[in-house]
């Protein structure tokens, strides 16, 4: 399980990442005030995908973690449960003053425990309005998922390739430059 969790952290921070990546080669490409080509509205573009790659894969792993809260608390309650119903038994009628206690404990925790079964209810109800504003339905969560991951690798070739493309522009620049001031009378 904390493989999993990990793991989900690792996608929705490398979805964050590249959304910031493209913001760092955009700024420098801004900053050296050569836009050749329109990679700025590229630049612009990849920024919107990520993110947008970002925002999905968030609402992905939300999902699938407050789904996987939901059912450990269903294991906790019957857990509780079980308890409950062996102290009972135990018991033999009242019982002492420390199984009645006891017993009032696990009822208070399963009392809780349903609480937070309730408000992780409203969130799971929260997260699939968003995922089905995505377009994100729970029968095509894995193949989302995939499509995500390829999409991301698509957005960072394109990351790259810009980069690329950036770093021509400036050596091209810096060579203009260059040759200006040669050509400058002193």
């Amino acid at each position: 399980m904390a493989a999993n969790q990990i793991e989900a952290g690792l996608r929705v921070k490398a979805g964050v990442e590249g959304a910031e990546d493209i913001g760092k080669l955009a700024e420098e490409l801004k900053a050296t005030s050569v836009d050749a080509g329109g990679l700025t509205q590229k630049f612009d573009e990849l920024q919107a995908e990520f993110a947008d790659i970002g925002k999905q894969q968030a609402l992905i792993e939300s999902f699938k973690g407050i789904k996987r809260e939901f059912k450990e608390s269903d294991i906790a309650i019957a857990a509780l449960k079980q308890e409950q119903r062996k102290l009972k038994t135990e018991m033999d009628g009242d019982g002492t003053k420390a199984q009645q206690k006891r017993l009032a404990d696990l009822k208070a925790e399963v009392n809780s425990l349903h609480g937070c079964k309730r408000a992780l209810g409203n969130q799971l109800m929260a997260t699939r309005v968003g995922m089905d504003a995505a377009g994100i339905t729970t029968q095509t969560l894995t193949k989302r998922e995939q499509e995500l991951a390829a999409q991301s690798e698509a957005a960072r070739a394109k990351m790259a390739a810009l980069g690329g493309e950036m770093q021509a522009l400036k050596a091209k620049s810096a060579a203009a430059a260059n040759d200006d001031e040669k050509t400058m009378p002193v």
